[in-house]
């Protein structure tokens, strides 16, 4: 799903350690389509300062972060990167800066193949938004007894479709 976000000339980067499931979501959209990607390695993960300047000097143009980090790695001058776009996982985010980046928040747990839902941050939009299925994907926002609440309830979210985990139960 990612891929379609990415164009031909997009640097990749991988940050998480490929220990995290995670990693899938950052290796294989540059594989699909044949981009570069660079590996972080621990020395440059460990020390933002690092990090900031490895993109720079690499023209690293797509950025996937734990949102902890991209919060913080967001209060640099990013106008002196390249970066196109920086990705982020399921959390609270308010970094937006810049507006020729994209801002992609995307949330799944690990038994919906990472990612289920997808948004795209705008100036001004709310710091939770975890945005809206992605494709192939269904979210339902459930109560107590497994039926639908209205839009701005409280309920549990209930992730469906083809990306998940085939035979996973509770």
């Amino acid at each position: 799903y990612m891929s379609k976000f990415i164009k031909e000339d997009d640097i990749l980067s991988s940050y998480v350690s490929y220990t995290f499931d995670a990693i899938n979501a950052e290796i294989y959209p540059s594989l699909i389509r044949g981009n570069t990607l660079h590996i972080i390695g621990n020395t440059v993960r460990n020390d933002i300062n690092l990090l900031h300047r490895y993109l720079i000097n690499n023209k690293i143009t797509w950025l996937t972060l734990p949102s902890i980090v991209a919060i913080e790695f967001c209060l640099f001058d990013l106008s002196v990167t390249f970066l196109r776009a920086i990705v982020f996982g399921g959390d609270v985010f308010n970094g937006i800066r810049y507006e020729k980046i994209k801002y992609l928040n995307q949330y799944g747990p690990t038994e919906s193949t990472i990612c289920a839902t997808l948004h795209e941050y705008k100036v001004g939009d709310l710091s939770s938004n975890i945005g809206k299925p992605i494709s192939n994907t269904h979210a339902y926002v459930v109560g107590k007894n497994l039926s639908p609440v209205p839009i701005g309830a409280i309920g549990e979210l209930y992730v469906g479709g083809l990306g998940v985990f085939s035979g996973y139960l509770n």
